[in-house]
């Protein structure tokens, strides 16, 4: 039997919504623990207050999951290059009941591709001439998850045990 066709809504989150992400878990891992603080605690106060906006997606009532979307500078090439003003991914996670899901989906039709491809079209509208996210250097998972959307690697990150990736904005075709 075909499953139907599960489509997420998104809604902007403000502090006023917090009481809606308690709770929320992308699993147990180191860097799905920073996720799960990141969209309860400080981390997200912090983005808000870099003028970045934050997303909650949902299917009915559920929370599947959350991303951020923003710009920052940066040295490019990296990481000694001429800074620059780029389109950032700060935070970007799907529930654990929600990750894989739905199975029978393809794989940009899946919720963690809904969420991205969702992000993407946000980045669009900044006009940048790249995006950028960080992902940790053991998250083989996420690291073939965004190369499947073309990021590619650029490098150790500022960030401790973190790679930067990025994404040419003008070798994305459609969202």
């Amino acid at each position: 039997m075909h499953e139907p066709s599960l489509t997420l809504n998104s809604e902007n989150f403000t502090e006023k919504k917090c009481t809606q992400v308690a709770g929320f878990s992308c699993g147990e891992t180191r860097w799905a623990e920073y996720l799960n603080e990141w969209i309860s605690g400080e981390g997200f106060k912090e983005a808000l207050k870099r003028k970045s906006k934050v997303f909650l997606y949902y299917l009915g009532p559920d929370l599947v999951g959350y991303g951020s979307i923003g710009e920052t500078r940066i040295s490019w090439p990296w990481p000694t290059g001429e800074r620059q003003k780029v389109s950032i991914i700060p935070a970007i996670a799907v529930s654990k009941n929600f990750q894989g899901k739905p199975e029978t989906a393809s794989f940009g039709d899946r919720f963690s591709g809904q969420i991205m491809r969702d992000l993407l079209s946000h980045a669009q509208a900044l006009k940048n001439d790249k995006l950028v996210l960080h992902v940790h250097c053991q998250n083989k998972r996420a690291q073939k998850f965004y190369e499947n959307f073309g990021f590619e690697m650029a490098g150790d990150s500022s960030e401790d045990q973190h790679l930067l990736m990025v994404l040419k904005m003008s070798a994305l075709i459609v969202v």
